[in-house]
């Protein structure tokens, strides 16, 4: 099995996997997490784990609680 290249966490926080924040690291799939998180934003108008301040929106990514989707978004 091939060992995961991990970088230094690094760009727009709120955009982050909760392993930058937690471990201050970042894989390949850090990018796709980021991907996600902008077209959630871009389906509902809302940042998917938004809070009133970035320093809310990053707890609520280490803690995997986000908003509920409105009722046009289906599935999980």
């Amino acid at each position: 099995m091939a060992s995961k290249l991990y970088l230094k966490a690094v760009g727009t926080k709120i955009y982050s996997p909760p392993e930058a924040h937690l471990l201050d690291k970042m894989t390949m799939e850090s990018d796709v997490w980021a991907v996600g998180v902008i077209a959630i934003e871009m389906i509902t108008g809302q940042h998917p784990f938004e809070g009133r301040t970035p320093e809310i929106t990053i707890s609520n990514i280490k803690n995997n609680k986000y908003c509920q989707f409105p009722d046009y978004v289906e599935g999980e």
